[in-house]
């Protein structure tokens, strides 16, 4: 409903600016009515809760929520069918809300069913972010994606409308449709992107873009200068995951990530893993549950003036970790931050073997006599610890069907 829509838009733009203490109260609100209706009307929370002795009385703020139990993606697999609020069961057709999947890309996906009143309010919160990157939706926005997109009623009046480019085609696809479908917004995996901008610099073809928004793949400091570099301007990283659309967005500083704590309650595990409770969605609640994402949250704010919380950076996925022989641990975004500096690799894909080793596929633009011994080198200095690199070369990196390249790994025999 577009009126819906536009209520929510001009009710979360507030809510990004508002003081601290009631942001948290408003987020203290929406989290007790949805704990309170999962109780009464999730079968599942309420064999789990019961079952670990929660007092849902007791939880009355954002801080009470460790005192229920994490949910994993395969308590999702499972479960999903008592997932679902039997109040909504009794009152709509099911097979007519909203569902979508996740890409599936780390095992079997998750389905998830959204109502159309927390459509509707997570199509605001998606779009306060793009505002704040200065996207103007009268614009058509270049959009890389898996599927045709459905039309909206808001499509109608020339608003948000996409120019799609197909996540199916290779990058040198992707760039010619770039150059005859360029409309100055771009909106793109990050992990691919970062591929494109390396040919444009090789072949020294300017694209002239207006805002670049990256999300979707793991981007780092270095993927961000060499997009910056190839389009002219600065990109925007976000955070989102099909179970909740958007978690966090970066502002026109590009520091922090803003979370958006009107729509999602996150924590962190004691491994910096994102715990993140969902709290729009009331058919089918996601309530502590484990992301498998590695997060750096920072307290600093943003220097914009915007209350929301910040996160300072997004590091790959929990099982991604690489953890060395001396039982040092890094990140996949370290990994992926120095084999990005690399100007001759067009895409590459590196998979931890374990025991300091690394088997990393590349596909380069020239010669690659070199390249096995100066990634050795480099990986074995920004490690500070020896490793042993081993190359392939390949004309072509697999993708997945949904776009994505896995840029790093673990695969320990």
């Amino acid at each position: 409903m577009l009126a819906r829509k536009l209520y929510y838009l001009r009710q979360v733009m507030k809510n990004q600016w508002i003081k601290k203490k009631e942001l948290g109260k408003l987020q203290d609100a929406m989290l007790r009515r949805l704990i309170l209706h999962s109780y009464k009307n999730v079968p599942f929370y309420r064999k789990l809760w019961d079952a670990h002795s929660v007092n849902i009385s007791k939880i009355k703020t954002a801080e009470d929520l460790d005192k229920l139990p994490i949910v994993t993606k395969q308590d999702v697999l499972k479960n999903r069918n008592s997932m679902i609020a039997v109040n909504y069961r009794k009152t709509h057709e099911i097979g007519n809300f909203t569902t979508r999947a996740t890409s599936g890309t780390s095992g079997n996906p998750v389905e998830v069913i959204f109502d159309e009143r927390a459509n509707d309010y997570l199509e605001a919160v998606y779009l306060r972010g793009l505002l704040a990157a200065g996207y103007r939706p009268w614009t058509p926005l270049v959009y890389y994606w898996w599927t045709n997109f459905e039309s909206r009623i808001y499509n109608r009046f020339g608003l948000m409308n996409k120019v799609r480019i197909p996540c199916s085609l290779t990058e040198d696809d992707q760039l010619k449709m770039l150059q005859n479908k360029n409309t100055g917004y771009i909106y793109y995996y990050g992990g691919i992107l970062h591929s494109i901008a390396q040919k444009m610099l090789h072949l020294g073809i300017n694209i002239d873009a207006q805002m670049v928004v990256t999300h979707a793949e793991l981007v780092t400091n270095r993927m961000r200068k060499t997009i910056s570099k190839a389009f002219g301007v600065e990109p925007f990283d976000q955070y989102g995951t099909t179970e909740f659309n958007r978690l966090a967005w970066q502002c026109e500083q590009r520091e922090n990530y803003h979370v958006d704590a009107d729509s999602i309650a996150l924590e962190l595990s004691d491994d910096n893993t994102a715990i993140v409770t969902g709290m729009a969605n009331y058919i089918l609640p996601l309530i502590r549950y484990d992301m498998g994402d590695v997060l750096e949250i920072s307290g600093e704010g943003c220097p914009c003036g915007r209350t929301l919380p910040t996160i300072k950076n997004i590091c790959g996925r929990k099982e991604d970790v690489i953890k060395l022989k001396s039982g040092k641990a890094f990140a996949a975004s370290v990994i992926a931050d120095e084999i990005a500096k690399f100007k001759d690799v067009y895409k590459f894909s590196a998979i931890y073997n374990g025991n300091n080793r690394f088997y990393i596929k590349l596909a380069p633009f020239t010669g690659h006599e070199n390249l096995e011994e100066a990634m050795e080198k480099s990986l074995t200095g920004r490690l500070k610890e020896d490793v042993k690199v081993r190359i392939k070369i390949l004309d072509e990196i697999a993708k997945s069907k949904r776009g994505k390249r896995k840029l790093v790994s673990v695969e320990i025999p």
